[in-house]
């Protein structure tokens, strides 16, 4: 018995003229021609190793929308040809690339380097496990056991003023700086490396619900109104679908302009081998600790022998 995924994922645009948003959903993603109509897609999947993506552009008009569209396509192509797409590094390594691809897109158009650039918010499910790997302010939620339980940090400013007690999480929700975010695809970077967020590994159970979404989503409703929108009885595609529509009410409730809303629904139906879930992330955490020992004592021994052959 492997994994089954049931997902879903919508995308609206909202209040704005264009939509910068866009999604990923194990291999399908919305074409730059067809962005500014949105969409939905559903599907099952039971593949060993699958991949969902929210993605946010910035940069205004065609430039945003390219950046996110670029990233779903460039997310495509690395979870087709990458032998362990799952694998920290190269994730890290994927998203660093596609930043800095990004980047010359500004260069290219006369822009400030950074003006360009998309969030990415993405879960990667393998048969017993999920991780997490993000960057900006879209997000990730686990709804296990009836409580909702955000497992991403936002980069971003008010987050920032949130870890150095300047203001409350209930402030932040509100805060007039809270869309400014501290990285994202396509910024500047002066290390080379892109500061992306990886999760280790964590044990998946039957019954698990992901929600995945852009602050489309986030800026208009708080993580309470979220988890009373979520029954898990009810579909992936009718879950999304309510999220974002009532993102769109919320905020015309407000009298704001509605942002682009974006929702991914993730529902864990099964699990490959749940009840030892838990002991085969610790032995697979250990395992990769012990690796990583191991390449230092290489590289210390490898050192000692040059030192020896120099006296």
């Amino acid at each position: 018995m492997g994994i089954k995924v049931e997902s879903a994922a919508y995308n609206s645009i909202g209040g704005r003229k264009n939509n910068e948003d866009n999604f990923y959903l194990n291999g399908a993603f919305l074409k730059q021609e067809q962005m500014d109509r949105g969409g939905k897609i559903a599907s099952v999947n039971t593949a060993p190793l699958q991949m969902y993506a929210v993605l946010d552009g910035m940069g205004g008009g065609d430039y945003g929308e390219y950046a996110s569209f670029f990233t779903a396509s460039s997310l495509s192509e690395y979870q087709k040809l990458s032998e362990h797409a799952d694998h920290a590094e190269n994730l890290r390594k994927f998203l660093t690339e596609t930043s800095i691809k990004i980047d010359k897109m500004s260069e290219e158009h006369d822009l400030k380097s950074g003006s360009c650039g998309s969030t990415i918010a993405m879960a990667i499910i393998g048969d017993w496990w999920y991780r997490t790997a993000h960057v900006g302010d879209s997000r990730i939620y686990l709804f296990r056991n009836k409580e909702l339980k955000r497992i991403t940090k936002d980069q971003s400013e008010v987050q920032r003023m949130v870890d150095a007690g300047q203001i409350t999480p209930e402030e932040a929700w509100s805060h007039p700086r809270k869309n400014i975010i501290t990285h994202h695809l396509g910024m500047p970077l002066r290390t080379g490396v892109l500061q992306s967020i990886i999760s280790d590994r964590m044990p998946l159970y039957p019954g698990d619900c992901f929600l995945i979404c852009s602050d489309g989503v986030s800026d208009s409703l708080r993580d309470n109104e979220i988890q009373d929108m979520l029954d898990i009885r009810e579909s992936a595609e009718t879950l999304a679908s309510r999220i974002v529509k009532q993102a769109k009410y919320a905020a015309d409730k407000m009298n704001v302009e509605s942002d682009n809303i974006t929702a991914i629904v993730l529902k864990i139906r099964q699990v490959a081998g749940s009840e030892d879930a838990a002991k085969r992330v610790k032995k697979l955490a250990l395992k990769q600790k012990l690796s990583a020992v191991l390449g230092v004592l290489c590289t210390l021994g490898a050192i000692g022998s040059v030192i020896m052959m120099l006296i």
